[in-house]
């Protein structure tokens, strides 16, 4: 059982030193030492104490004689190895804290938060893809679908949360007419949208910690696009320093404030490079301060079907075929890539029945010049995948979003 302190006490930032020396002490004895420390504060800032529980010490601001007590933080309820790490952070990180293997096994640590079952996590995405390749159209989906509650590509359902949908290239219009085929049931309250935020070197990421604290319902925060938002390259500063100083820090307000922040970005001319990482428009500054990162692409603008690739710390690397509905403004997942792909038949069935509209398997198979148990067979088990839609008396139709 992980050990805890239960009582009311607070904790001084101390030097790696001092946690040596208290190897092996109970919580208690580790309190003991504490009031000891608090006792030894100089008499000129213990005007400015407080109590604030079962021992009385100074303020967060005031310095303790000891030259390596930094700060004070509460840690009741927390684990040992839990105030190590609150009271580095309290500091500012200002000294190093280090983990015995046995601390790290008692360590407690919330459930990793998914946004979207095991393809979007908390902490920060890259989305990238070609100019028009349907990042914006897929994220609004996706924003829809999370203030809702619903289903992310009609087959994954998701917590409902609130959204902040950062659109900085469009205009109020763009933005309606984007939402309306996906609004058909109402449209979410908690889904908000702004089209003008300060960069990030105008305070625009203390703004975006501000108003998310104000409003601790939103879970997701989408940045569309990165150019809009980052802070200009400095003087002298190579790009993998700009990148990642850009990616890290956007990752570090979505850690802090325990959000998935979705921000989008272009590809480059390494397109068909079978590595993910070096798809991604810039240096691999970006990719490596990124948790997760993620890679849409369509062969032709006007085709309904995309390519969304995925990898990151915590989702397994994944391809996934989505279509889009021009109708609704949906998309829906059709699955791997890898099945996907592989067959030309299954192309050719769904590309007659969207000129079609809705055919059975006997002239589909006439359509196409196939074997009519053949074509049967495959309309079937396309049926039973989802990836076709039973319309009765024998037909079937390319599915549209709900």
């Amino acid at each position: 059982m992980t050990e805890k302190i239960e009582t009311r006490q607070v904790l001084f930032s101390v030097g790696e030193g001092w946690w040596e020396s208290m190897e092996g002490c109970s919580p208690q004895e580790i309190a003991a030492e504490l009031g000891r420390l608090g006792a030894n504060i100089r008499q000129e800032e213990a005007n400015q104490a407080k109590d604030i529980g079962a021992v009385e010490v100074g303020s967060a601001s005031a310095k303790p004689k000891s030259a390596d007590s930094v700060v004070v933080t509460e840690i009741a309820g927390k684990s040992l190895a839990d105030a190590k790490v609150l009271s580095s952070n309290q500091a500012g990180g200002s000294f190093p804290v280090v983990f015995s293997a046995a601390e790290l096994e008692r360590m407690e640590f919330a459930p990793l938060r998914w946004i979207v079952p095991n393809l979007l996590p908390a902490g920060l995405t890259l989305l990238a893809g070609t100019v028009k390749a349907g990042k914006t159209k897929v994220m609004t989906h996706v924003a829809v679908e999370v203030a809702t509650g619903g289903k992310v590509f009609e087959r994954l359902e998701v917590e409902p949360a609130g959204v902040l949908y950062l659109c900085l290239e469009d205009g109020w219009r763009r933005v309606q007419d984007r939402m309306r085929g996906l609004c058909a049931n109402g449209w979410p309250k908690k889904l908000y949208f702004v089209n003008k935020w300060p960069t990030m070197d105008k305070g625009g990421l203390d703004e975006l910690s501000a108003w998310l604290e104000d409003h601790r319902e939103v879970k997701l925060v989408i940045i569309d696009i990165l150019a809009k938002f980052r802070w200009p390259k400095q003087r002298g500063e190579n790009f993998y320093d700009w990148d990642y100083r850009t990616a890290t820090a956007i990752k570090d307000v979505a850690d802090k404030q325990a959000v998935a922040a979705v921000v989008l970005h272009h590809t480059n001319k390494l397109l068909d490079s079978p590595d993910i990482y070096l798809r991604i428009s810039g240096s691999q500054g970006l990719a490596a301060g990124a948790d997760t990162l993620a890679l849409l692409e369509r062969q032709d603008r006007a085709q309904r079907e995309a390519q969304l690739a995925l990898a990151g710390r915590e989702v397994e690397g994944q391809e996934l075929i989505i279509q889009y509905d021009p109708d609704s403004g949906g998309w829906r997942l059709l699955g791997d890539a890898g099945l996907y792909n592989t067959s030309e038949e299954r192309r050719q069935v769904l590309q007659f029945l969207e000129q079609r509209g809705m055919a059975t398997p006997k002239e589909v198979a006439a359509g196409l010049g196939k074997n009519e148990s053949t074509i049967r067979n495959m309309m079937r088990t396309m049926a039973n995948s989802a990836q076709l839609a039973e319309c009765g008396n024998g037909r079937y139709a390319v599915p549209r979003m709900r």
